[in-house]
């Protein structure tokens, strides 16, 4: 299915719409919400799943919901309230993620509801949580992208843009090239923010990094993003989140000094490891595409060896070679 955000964003606004008396039917709140008329009957069934009274009423040809219901206030935990209130000022506060500055303005209407002497607490071990983040791009050259994208997703108009590909791309990928994106997402990955989604010049979903859009206007076009989507199915075995066409099965041998950081983390959900007497471990997985692999085991230097698929061999050898002849002239 679609994204939750979206999901989460239509229910709340079919709420909306039912109370006011707006809603009118299933037919007419696929219009105003931009989705199917099937995807509509979805969000009800839903919504009825979680105890919200909504029911169509045929005299006024319109869906309702009882006068009684209201969304009611959020209650939290001490426990919640500081892992929200840690997770806003650490990673949107200090842009270690960027464009969520709404999370702090949130935070800080939770808090003027918290009572004083839980805020004193609150504060004091707030304090005492630090989030250190990959180093990402900041919001200043990305801000104008991202707001545009967003709006295209909610109310799903079709982009016309131009992109700046990385070095090595076609030429028909230049900034010179106009084409119309369809959005299905937007992905915060690692470093960056990107956008997935279906270019009119391309047969397969694209995943686009904002920073590199050089032109991005909003379209009167409306289209549809399909009810299958998912982001974690379209990021699939991708070691991070750009997925090849081609997969492979990677064979990595760690000596013993990086073994125990190697074996630590979950550096990809289809990873094995298995141990040596020597300390030393091998580590396989299965991923789509090799190039974002190949800057990650170029990290390890001389502590990781690739065995194993040949074509992975061959290219970190010759990006190692190539690195230590410039330290050679």
């Amino acid at each position: 299915m679609g994204t939750d955000l979206s999901k989460l964003d239509h229910l709340l606004r079919l709420i909306l719409l039912m109370q006011s008396g707006q809603a009118g039917n299933a037919t007419q709140l696929a219009s105003m919400l931009k989705v199917t008329k099937r995807t509509i009957h979805r969000y009800l069934k839903t919504l009825k799943e979680l105890n919200v009274p909504c029911q169509y009423d045929s005299h006024q040809q319109r869906y309702t919901i009882g006068p009684s219901f209201f969304l009611p206030p959020v209650q939290l935990t001490f426990e919640e309230a500081l892992s929200l209130c840690a997770l806003a000022q650490q990673a949107a506060g200090r842009d270690q993620v960027p464009m969520l500055q709404a999370a702090v303005k949130a935070i800080t209407k939770i808090r003027a509801v918290i009572p004083g002497s839980l805020q004193r607490e609150l504060t004091q071990l707030e304090s005492q949580i630090h989030l250190d983040l990959a180093r990402s791009i900041g919001p200043d050259g990305i801000a104008d992208v991202y707001t545009t994208v967003q709006q295209a997703i909610a109310h799903r108009r079709v982009l016309q843009c131009s992109y700046d590909a990385v070095h090595g791309q076609t030429d028909d990928e230049t900034s010179d090239t106009l084409f119309e994106l369809r959005p299905y997402s937007l992905y915060f990955g690692r470093r960056a923010w990107y956008v997935i989604g279906q270019r009119s010049d391309r047969q397969q979903l694209r995943t686009l990094k904002l920073n590199r859009f050089t032109s991005i206007k909003l379209t009167d076009i409306p289209y549809m993003i399909p009810d299958d989507f998912d982001v974690q199915q379209h990021v699939g075995l991708a070691w991070r989140m750009v997925r090849g066409e081609q997969v492979h099965d990677v064979l990595l041998h760690f000596d013993s000094e990086y073994a125990e950081t190697i074996s630590d983390t979950q550096w990809h959900p289809t990873q094995s490891i298995t141990y040596h007497d020597d300390g030393s471990i091998d580590f396989t997985c299965r991923i789509a595409g090799l190039d974002e692999i190949v800057h990650w085991i170029l990290e390890m230097g001389p502590h990781c060896r690739v065995i194993q698929p040949p074509e992975l061999v061959q290219r970190v050898y010759e990006m190692a070679k190539a690195t230590a002849e410039m330290y050679e002239k």
